[in-house]
């Protein structure tokens, strides 16, 4: 949708989508440059040329390495409870969340509850590719998308740092994540392989 935008616009993607949407929003269907709009502020940003950045995906392979290291490989109470694989925080009252145990007195922010694990790593994806704090990773992207250049920008994700970014990379190397970056994530039922194999053989 949003190249098929580019491509009408003669490859003019410094166009503001807000200020400008009378120059654009006839060049596609209504309902898409609805949508458009949609995604501006979805993403926080005016710009095609951002926005263009903005929607790309997180690899496989980082999101499982990430998640695993955030959720101490799932076993954490805010993973169990609250389907949070990666710590993710709130401050807003109106969102379900949990206090975390060792909070310090007078800090507000809770760990937010989820309604699935795909809802996590949905909002986990969303923060690196909107949040100022992820800029570098969104850079970074731009020149490639291999998952152990893209870790150089997670500095701001822990207080660890470059300690950080060596874990994410090391899991990754260890467990032969990369394997799984071509492959998407989906919110259908989990079918074991033996139910699989049962299921062919009638």
């Amino acid at each position: 949708m949003l190249n098929k935008l580019a491509a009408a616009l003669g490859g003019n993607i410094n166009i503001d989508l807000t200020h400008e949407y009378q120059a654009w929003q006839h060049r596609i269907p209504s309902e898409a440059a609805q949508r458009i709009l949609q995604l501006t502020q979805k993403y926080k940003t005016n710009y095609l040329i951002e926005l263009l950045h903005r929607v790309r995906p997180v690899p496989i392979s980082l999101i499982l390495a990430q998640g695993g290291i955030e959720s101490a490989w799932g076993t954490s109470r805010f993973a169990i409870e609250g389907n949070n694989i990666f710590g993710i925080w709130t401050w807003d009252k109106n969102i379900p969340g949990m206090i975390p145990g060792r909070r310090e007195k007078g800090k507000k922010h809770r760990v937010r509850i989820f309604p699935s694990l795909l809802d996590s790593v949905r909002e986990f994806c969303l923060i690196l590719n909107r949040q100022p704090a992820y800029r570098r990773f969104r850079n970074i992207r731009r020149q490639t998308d291999n998952p152990l250049d893209l870790a150089a920008g997670l500095l701001n994700y822990s207080a660890r740092r470059w300690a950080y970014v060596r874990s994410i990379q090391q899991v990754i190397k260890k467990n032969n994540l990369q394997q799984y970056d071509n492959m998407e994530l989906n919110n259908a039922p989990y079918i074991p392989r033996h139910v699989v194999d049962i299921q062919k053989s009638f």
